[in-house]
């Protein structure tokens, strides 16, 4: 029987959903009466489809407990960018001084970055920028937008919708917030 049964927004075949025996009652109660059929079919479906939801909750709990993922990731989507990430190391993409010229080991990692929004299409990346203690505040925010803007558009640059990439330029808060040693920025 290929029948199609409404699954998570998808067709499926009840026959790769439901056991052959449930497949088979289902029939007899179509054949004897539609209307009472297509009810007992909707009530199995429903709760094959809670079933399943249960059983893929627990499955994607125990997925991120074992590879370590956050408590936050309740998708296997989810799963997969952090380990994606993870194999990164790091998401810190550095710049050349007080210039808006990215290392060539950083211009690597956002094609990297760039590569995982490729394998990953409902994923958004959200660039935040910002700069030492010791940059003038009149131009630090400015700059940091700078710097966030040409991270963007480097990932633009391989592929990434611009719609899918939004930034941040902080200027100097996050390093003062973060308490950092003026001295270390050179």
């Amino acid at each position: 029987a290929r029948m199609a049964a409404e699954g998570a927004g998808a067709p499926v075949a009840l026959d790769e959903c439901l056991p052959a025996e449930i497949i088979d009652r289902i029939c007899s109660w179509l054949l004897v009466d539609q209307m009472s059929g297509a009810i007992h079919l909707a009530r199995v479906c429903q709760v094959n489809l809670r079933m399943r939801a249960v059983v893929d909750k627990r499955f994607v709990e125990r997925c991120a407990i074992a590879l370590g993922a956050p408590r936050d990731c309740h998708t296997l989507e989810h799963i997969a960018v952090h380990q994606d990430l993870a194999l990164l190391g790091t998401n810190a993409i550095s710049f050349l001084g007080a210039s808006p010229l990215m290392h060539k080991g950083s211009r690597a990692r956002v094609e990297d970055f760039a590569i995982i929004m490729h394998r990953h299409p409902r994923l958004h990346a959200h660039v935040h920028a910002h700069t030492g203690v010791r940059a003038p505040s009149m131009i630090a925010p400015k700059f940091t937008r700078y710097r966030a803007r040409a991270v963007a558009e480097l990932l633009q640059a391989h592929g990434v919708d611009e719609m899918r990439v939004s930034i941040t330029g902080w200027g100097t808060k996050v390093a003062a917030a973060a308490g950092w040693n003026p001295v270390k920025e050179s």
